[in-house]
């Protein structure tokens, strides 16, 4: 088993947190529920997005990434 050194993990969660807090359709989307159906639900959608992309990068750090792109 091939672990990743402090240096690499460290770039990647910098690099993973910087594009998460970048705007893109994701922000297009919390304005538009916000706007549309209240701040209670754009913060709802905010915490999914978050959720779905912390389980994303906890994904890619064990390798499942890369198993399931073999698998297609």
């Amino acid at each position: 088993m091939n672990i990743i050194s402090f240096d690499n993990f460290l770039l990647f969660a910098f690099t993973s947190f910087m594009l998460n807090i970048t705007s893109g359709n994701d922000m297009i989307y919390v304005a538009t529920r916000s706007i549309n159906q209240g701040i209670k639900v754009g913060v709802i959608s905010a915490i999914g997005i978050a959720l779905g992309c912390l389980v994303h990068m906890t994904a890619s750090i064990f390798g499942l990434s890369l198993i399931i792109t073999q698998s297609a």
